[in-house]
């Protein structure tokens, strides 16, 4: 069982949280870690994960990862070439896929931390609004660590990706979308929002929220409320975007 409302005494809460604990913590433990977290919140890990392990794993399966920007620049270029009648040659595409594979993989750990940056200040603000404590720092601190979930999503994909040859970029593969593939509803402003209603999805905002607890210091119900909310929002501009990708399709 995922112990969720770890309590610790003063005495421990001072106590340095090893590092391998913390991370392990997240997994099986997090009220134990976020509660050590708020009080001595720490921002190197998540850094580090963003800028060097989760592009790792994209330079790890490089062959998988042109191949899902061959079929992302392939639908732009036919839309393209449809209206303005330049067709381009083979080499010529497979110049443009290995340049913006290249230039992804550049930019994806630079937009990680971004939108870490802002989905934890706008967590901030949510929760100063409602009179909740803590430092921007704290949640930084809490939403950082909570990547832990997100990396584990990524490890599962890597090894399934050595069966599949994919790395299920498209449609995530354990969220309920991965059902209806190929099906009438695929393109779909529903399709869309079934994409994010993944497993490792629910569960980094869960633990997110865990945290959120320990650093805001507000009722648990407020907290799951704004947190679920978010999550809500995510989901919903997910199911915009596939509708408007299946209708330029």
């Amino acid at each position: 069982m995922i112990d969720t409302g770890y309590k610790v005494d003063e005495k421990e809460k001072v106590r340095e949280m090893g590092f391998l604990k913390r991370v392990l913590g997240i997994v099986f433990s997090p009220g134990q870690v976020m509660e050590r977290l708020s009080g001595k919140p720490k921002v190197l890990f998540p850094i580090v994960v963003m800028l060097v392990a989760m592009p790792l794993l994209y330079i790890i399966r490089f062959p998988l990862f042109k191949d899902y920007t061959r079929n992302s620049i392939g639908m732009g270029m036919e839309i393209y070439s449809s209206t303005t009648g330049i067709e381009y040659t083979p080499e010529m595409i497979e110049q443009m896929v290995d340049l913006y594979s290249k230039i992804q993989l550049a930019i994806i750990p630079v937009g990680l931390l971004v939108v870490w940056i802002l989905s934890s200040l706008l967590l901030f603000v949510a929760m100063k609004i409602f009179r909740g404590k803590g430092s921007y720092k704290q949640y930084l601190s809490v939403t950082g660590y909570a990547y832990v979930i997100t990396i584990l999503s990524m490890l599962l994909t890597f090894f399934v990706s050595f069966f599949t040859e994919s790395l299920h970029m498209f449609i995530p593969l354990t969220s309920l979308a991965a059902l209806f593939t190929g099906t009438e509803i695929q393109g779909t402003f529903i399709f869309g929002m079934l994409k994010g209603i993944e497993v490792f999805s629910i569960w980094h905002y869960a633990v997110i929220a865990i945290g959120l607890k320990y650093v805001s210091k507000l009722s648990s119900t407020k907290v799951y409320t704004i947190v679920a909310c978010l999550y809500a929002i995510i989901i919903v501009i997910n199911g915009m975007g596939e509708k408007m990708t299946g209708m330029l399709s």
